[in-house]
């Protein structure tokens, strides 16, 4: 933890509250800009959408995206769309999730190895009682490729794709692979959501909830864990004597 002179203790110490939060902002206002763009957005669009559901309104914009896919379907297209709709189901994730579980206890990583398990724990519970809460039935505009007989919202493929690619890429902010992560991970995001909508097994609202629900959660339980990652430790070591970073970086 940096060492900071009395002097700017002293001073921080008889700024009024205000002074002190916008010092705190002008500090991390990576951070809170990504913490806003990752936890409270994604909440305002999915409790949006949530409450329409429950007033059974309906979305004009459904049922148009899912005959856009049907309409650019072809016999070619389905192998594909089916192998990444197979690698964000329900025995590819949680198998995926497990092994990186595995390898971050065996490399005595036993905190984020727990923080990756709960994330991926977390989603699959909040879908489920998701599911079971909004009741919503599946979209029916023509004969599907796959069966599904879960309710629809919100998607568990959505949700679990987005969890482990978010957790995997929180786990890798301070290395070098994070840009790599981000950009491979939100490509496998989209296809495997796409891949719902292709095969006609979701409504868009679904896919877009699941997706944003697990975003805004794996954000969220990082808040709780980072204060024993040796990662973000590090991190903090970067302030100078007043304070100020001396490389800014969000400290997610």
């Amino acid at each position: 933890m940096p060492t900071l002179e009395p002097s700017y203790i002293e001073t921080m110490s008889h700024t009024s509250p205000l002074a002190r939060a916008l010092h705190y902002l002008s500090l991390h206002r990576w951070r809170v800009l990504i913490l806003f763009a990752c936890i409270f957005l994604p909440l305002v669009i999915v409790g949006k959408i949530a409450d329409n559901i429950v007033d059974r309104e309906s979305f004009g914009w459904d049922n148009g995206i899912l005959l856009w896919f049907h309409a650019n379907s072809s016999s070619a297209l389905s192998p594909f769309v089916l192998f990444f709709t197979n690698l964000g189901g329900p025995i590819v994730m949680p198998l995926a999730s497990l092994t990186v579980v595995i390898a971050l206890y065996t490399q005595h990583q036993r905190s984020r190895a727990l923080f990756f398990g709960l994330a991926m724990l977390g989603e699959f519970l909040l879908n489920q009682g998701a599911k079971l809460l909004f009741a919503r039935p599946r979209p029916d505009l023509w004969q599907h490729l796959v069966e599904e007989k879960a309710f629809s919202f919100p998607s568990g493929h959505a949700m679990a794709s987005s969890a482990f690619v978010t957790a995997l890429v929180l786990l890798l902010w301070y290395t070098r692979w994070r840009n790599l992560a981000i950009v491979l991970g939100a490509i496998f995001v989209l296809l495997v959501c796409s891949s719902r909508l292709y095969l006609g097994v979701h409504y868009p609202s679904d896919v877009l909830t699941g997706a944003l629900a697990s975003l805004a959660w794996v954000v969220g339980l990082r808040q709780i864990f980072r204060s024993r990652d040796p990662d973000v430790l590090k991190a903090r070591a970067h302030l100078n004597e007043t304070g100020e970073q001396v490389q800014p970086e969000p400290h997610l």
